[in-house]
């Protein structure tokens, strides 16, 4: 464990110097993700509501600032142009107005993806339409993303940040702190390609 977490910190440096979407980090991204207090049942009311409670108890002043939208953010289809949307349901003012929102109160939004065609819960996968994802979200605002990989392809890891979701993001004006996940199927997680 000790080895993997030297090579990650000897490897993270050399990522950001070759990658401009990523934003160089002086502290881990830290805040709160909807997964653990909702799963599945998330909607604006609810997130607007938890930031409050961060702000007034002195989270967002301790420097959790990221509020991570997880699975079942979107709604369950694209629309008629191939982009992901906010479940209309759910986030009645969509997320770019989530985004403003949040922004106000000194808060950056995160959102989940997923690198296979579906999210672990049915939604709207990644998987060919990287490129048009990287730049709705770049265009919402959104400072941080969540790249999972439910229904990996073959068992091999299909998140590659080098490809079309980076170039989507390398035009962002604003920093971006991409994340991942593999649930441990695939090993090491330092070895991904980037």
């Amino acid at each position: 464990m000790i080895r993997q977490l030297l090579l990650l910190l000897l490897y993270v440096p050399l990522l950001y110097a070759h990658h401009p979407a990523m934003v160089p980090l002086t502290r881990p991204p830290m805040g709160w993700s909807t997964w653990y207090a909702f799963a599945l049942q998330i909607n604006e009311t609810r997130v607007l509501e938890m930031a409050h409670v961060l702000k007034e108890e002195g989270f967002l002043a301790a420097g959790y600032s990221l509020i991570w939208l997880d699975d079942a953010w979107s709604a369950p289809a694209r629309d008629r142009y191939g982009r992901l949307y906010g479940d209309p349901d759910r986030f009645p003012h969509g997320i770019p107005w989530l985004v403003k929102e949040l922004d106000t109160m000194g808060f950056s939004l995160g959102l989940y993806g997923n690198a296979a065609a579906r999210t672990c819960a049915g939604y709207p996968g990644q998987l060919g339409h990287e490129y048009v994802d990287a730049q709705t979200i770049a265009d919402w605002g959104v400072r941080a993303w969540k790249y999972d990989n439910c229904g990996h392809i073959d068992g091999k890891v299909a998140l590659n940040i080098r490809g079309a979701s980076s170039e989507g993001l390398d035009a962002r004006p604003l920093p971006f702190v991409p994340g991942g996940g593999a649930w441990g199927e695939q090993g090491e997680v330092f070895p991904w390609p980037l």
